[in-house]
């Protein structure tokens, strides 16, 4: 995913939960919105996964990700 100069991250969303018959937790799913355009989701929503969403203000930015993943969770 490339962002042009003038997107800006306004909300992240997703869900997070354990992996199926583990005790890790990850994020399942995850969708990126800008003022310009929605991207995602990428991966797959669990049924019993809690979701979350976090919002850019005006002016703040999105700092980035950092850790782990395999081919089911991040």
């Amino acid at each position: 995913m490339s962002l042009r100069l003038i997107q800006r991250m306004s909300s992240l969303q997703g869900s997070a939960g354990l992996a199926e018959s583990s005790d890790w937790l990850g994020i399942s799913s995850l969708t990126f919105t800008t003022n310009r355009e929605t991207y995602g989701p990428f991966g797959n929503d669990g049924l019993d996964h809690e979701t979350f969403e976090f919002r850019c203000g005006n002016g703040e930015g999105f700092g980035g990700f950092h850790g782990t993943a395999d081919s089911h969770r991040v």
